[in-house]
């Protein structure tokens, strides 16, 4: 079973941030998984929560913002060190090699359920097509419509759908022609048959169990070995330095 990067090392440091692909890129993983949105003139963010609230200095919704006015905004981690929310050129910038070189994996997923990103697909095909990673990158959403356009846009792209419920994901998937689901692991470790179904089954946690970045709730203990037994291919963690060791 391989490990991938959630949001980066997003419980070390804050999550989406440069500095939690760099500290992943550390350690033995096999993928990152990050968030992308689009700002009021069109720059695609990596950023997950539609509202900047949460992480960052500011409020309200990340659409609302110009590019410019967005780059002003601090994450603050906790031990005062500030960072700025990272464009996906950045991070494709910083991660393009080790895709390449190390055959790294890139998750992608589009912020299309609660906002309506008019092109974000168009547009994170198009970045992706233009550095060759088309082979080392996959597709997931919660907006079933806005996997269904990426699909149109483009026959071969690796997609995967995004839900937390094993049964949603499955029909979804069966719905759409597509072998790979990602359901939440909480709801994956109530199964006992997924590795009889023909899907490539990449589960992720929440904050909720699995901290991100200054949170201090308890974290769930996650047995890769019974995870493997239900026929999960990959286990997206907050924290992979948990679950991998550090390269040399």
């Amino acid at each position: 079973m391989e490990f991938w990067a959630h949001r980066g090392c997003s419980f070390k440091y804050p999550e989406n941030t440069l500095k939690a692909f760099e500290e992943a890129l550390e350690y033995d993983i096999r993928g990152i998984e990050l968030d992308v949105q689009l700002t009021r003139d069109g720059v695609p963010m990596v950023f997950h929560d539609e509202k900047v609230d949460r992480v960052t200095n500011g409020k309200g919704y990340l659409k609302d913002y110009w590019f410019k006015d967005l780059r002003q905004l601090k994450i603050l981690a906790t031990d005062g060190t500030e960072y700025m929310i990272p464009t996906l050129t950045e991070v494709l910038n910083l991660l393009e090699g080790p895709m390449k070189e190390r055959g790294l994996t890139l998750n992608i997923e589009l912020k299309n359920s609660e906002v309506h990103y008019e092109g974000l697909e168009k547009i994170v095909l198009a970045m992706v097509k233009e550095r060759g990673l088309e082979e080392h990158v996959v597709y997931s959403s919660f907006s079933f419509e806005s996997l269904k356009l990426l699909k149109e846009l483009d026959e071969n792209a690796d997609i995967a759908i995004l839900h937390k419920s094993v049964s949603e994901c499955v029909k979804r998937a069966n719905k759409l022609g597509v072998k790979s689901i990602h359901p939440y692991v909480r709801n994956v470790r109530k199964k006992t048959d997924l590795n009889k179904r023909g899907f490539t089954v990449r589960c992720w946690n929440t904050g909720r169990h699995e901290p991100f970045h200054g949170q201090t709730n308890m974290i769930d203990y996650i047995d890769p070995q019974d995870l493997e037994k239900k026929g999960v291919n990959v286990y997206m963690t907050n924290i992979p330095e948990r679950y991998t060791y550090r390269k040399d």
